[in-house]
């Protein structure tokens, strides 16, 4: 795997705050050998103590780490709620950082208590972080989120690899980008993490040998209810989406896949999730063009043949499927893969829809099957009262006139469903037609409580 460096600038309002060396004097400041140095205040002291930790969580909402800091050394009594805001995330850029945290839990261990997302991004070159990047968790036992970026896991040292089951105890979200993984040691890790909920994996590759150095054996019921599953090798959802060691039955997923192979593997994570399935994004971007080879799928075979890949996943399965969000890219200008969308629109079988999404490019306009495309998401829209329609058009060329042009494109195509009143287009200029964050969030829409009555209040039909 070509190793990046990924130090760029990113959205304080998304990530966690950065191990700072304000946090260090801080935290260094509050230990037991300078404590005296703090003065109580009385008028601090008769403040509740939810009252505090609440201030204190503003304060770390807004990522005012400085005022954040002063707070804790005003009074004793705002130690802890200083200390548990300011630590709750951390993020290590790099094996310098690393070091610096390791090096403060060895002097303020109640420093460990409070941290509950972890963010490990290693070096840019290959350093001992590549060999041991997660031995840190064995002293992190309350971590709940943990994300890792541009992680060579291939040179995992052994001693690192069995103490993978002692690293994950509280862990139940975990994303990976720009991470390798060889031999079994994904399904290692993964079988290592018994709280497993909501796995993130974009650009995860994993080449598989035979010769597995420790097996994958689950430590406890895991079970994954949220997939994200872009650029990410196509042997990572088969043995996902296989029966295998780890329960699957996904109340959202979100894949994106440039290789038909991916196209059954889909289908069976489809099949598998059935009426749990509440949240679907499909991102097909097969490549049909001879010898074009999606570079996320290097342990694929080249695809030749120029006719229009096999669809082989339905949604028949998922009657509960409450938002539907079908993508799909022409990398390659052919638009064969739009006579997927009424077929896939025609085996919703759910009793609960609330939206459907398609998302397009503005080459697509011209090969889109618009009569059976209307027909269909007509007959969807009787059937729920509740539901929308929203049309994504992206790479509309001089956004300011051509997208009213295509707005209009979209609407006389659509009479029906633009006759019910429950259609929105929106169009994208070229600037940000494929545009992706640093780390893309895992927008999954919240789930749906057990007894809600949702779906009998979404059906009239």
């Amino acid at each position: 795997m070509a190793r990046q460096n990924r130090y760029a600038v990113t959205n304080p309002a998304t990530h966690p705050p950065i191990l700072s060396f304000s946090h260090i004097e801080f935290a260094r400041r509050l230990m037991p050998s300078k404590s005296l140095q703090v003065k109580q205040s009385k008028w601090s002291a008769r403040l509740p103590s939810e009252l505090r930790h609440t201030i204190a969580d503003h304060l770390s909402n807004d990522n005012d780490t400085r005022t954040l800091s002063s707070l804790g050394l005003t009074s004793r009594s705002w130690v802890t709620p200083a200390q548990a805001a300011l630590f709750r995330f951390v993020r290590l850029l790099g094996s310098y950082r690393y070091r610096q945290l390791e090096n403060l839990i060895d002097e303020a261990p109640e420093i460990a208590a409070y941290i509950r997302a972890l963010a490990i991004i290693c070096d840019g070159t290959f350093t001992w972080m590549d060999q041991d990047a997660p031995r840190i968790l064995i002293r992190l036992r309350h971590v709940e989120e943990l994300s890792i970026r541009n992680w060579c896991a291939t040179l995992m040292t052994d001693e690192t690899r069995h103490s993978l089951r002692m690293c994950f105890p509280k862990v139940r979200v975990v994303h990976m980008q720009d991470v390798a993984f060889a031999g079994n040691d994904f399904a290692v890790m993964l079988c290592a993490i018994p709280r497993l909920a909501r796995l993130h994996l974009h650009d995860v590759h994993w080449s598989f040998r035979q010769r597995p150095m420790v097996p994958a054996a689950p430590l406890g019921d895991n079970h994954i209810d949220t997939l994200y599953f872009h650029g990410t090798s196509p042997l990572v959802l088969s043995w996902l989406a296989k029966d295998g060691p780890i329960a699957f039955r996904l109340r959202a997923l979100d894949v994106a896949w440039e290789h038909p192979s991916v196209s059954a593997d889909v289908g069976r994570a489809l099949e598998r999730s059935g009426a749990e399935l509440e949240h679907a994004t499909l991102v097909c971007n097969i490549r049909t063009m001879k010898g074009c080879v999606a570079l996320s799928d290097w342990l694929a075979p080249p695809v030749e043949d120029t006719r229009p890949p096999q669809r082989d996943f339905t949604l028949v399965h998922n009657t509960r499927l409450r938002t539907l969000h079908l993508k799909i890219e022409s990398p390659d200008g052919r638009s064969v893969l739009v006579g997927w969308i009424p077929a896939l629109l025609d085996s919703v079988r759910s009793t609960c829809l609330q939206q459907v999404l398609l998302e397009l490019r503005s080459a697509d306009l011209w090969y889109m099957p618009w009569a059976e495309t209307d027909e269909l998401l007509a007959k969807l829209l009787a059937a729920h009262a509740a539901m929308d329609v929203i049309i994504h058009i992206s790479r509309v060329e001089d956004i300011c006139v051509g997208a009213a042009q295509v707005c209009e494109h979209v609407v006389n195509d659509l009479p029906r469903v633009a006759a019910t009143q429950r259609l929105e287009v929106e169009c994208k200029g070229d600037s940000n037609a494929d545009w992706v964050p640093p780390l893309p969030p895992c927008d999954i829409p919240g789930f749906a409580a057990a007894g809600s009555g949702i779906c009998g209040a979404s059906n009239n039909a």
